[in-house]
């Protein structure tokens, strides 16, 4: 009888440690990846490191700077906020 509370008492903090995870974990989409230029095509194979300079030096032309963050001499590139510009402004609609 003791036993069987014990696995009772076990099964239910289980469980409420298991309902307090599910509580504080967040879905991969709904986290912002930030990728530094240089890495960008670690991740991503459209568009080459070049052709992301080339985008990040006309940004004030071509409306990507939304994307960008700069911290000291580091670009940053903001991946969903990039994703969802080039779907709007070039008609890619994935990106490997």
């Amino acid at each position: 009888m003791q036993l069987e509370e014990e696995i009772i008492k076990l099964t239910r903090a289980i469980i409420d440690l298991t309902e307090k995870l599910d509580l504080n974990t967040t879905r991969k989409e709904d986290i912002d990846r930030i990728i530094p230029v240089t890495e960008w095509n670690n991740y991503h194979s459209w568009p080459p490191i070049g052709g992301l300079r080339h985008m990040i030096f006309n940004a004030e032309e071509n409306g990507i700077g939304c994307c960008i963050k700069k911290i000291g001499k580091r670009v940053l590139i903001i991946e969903n906020e990039f994703l969802k510009w080039a779907k709007n402004h070039l008609g890619v609609n994935e990106i490997k």
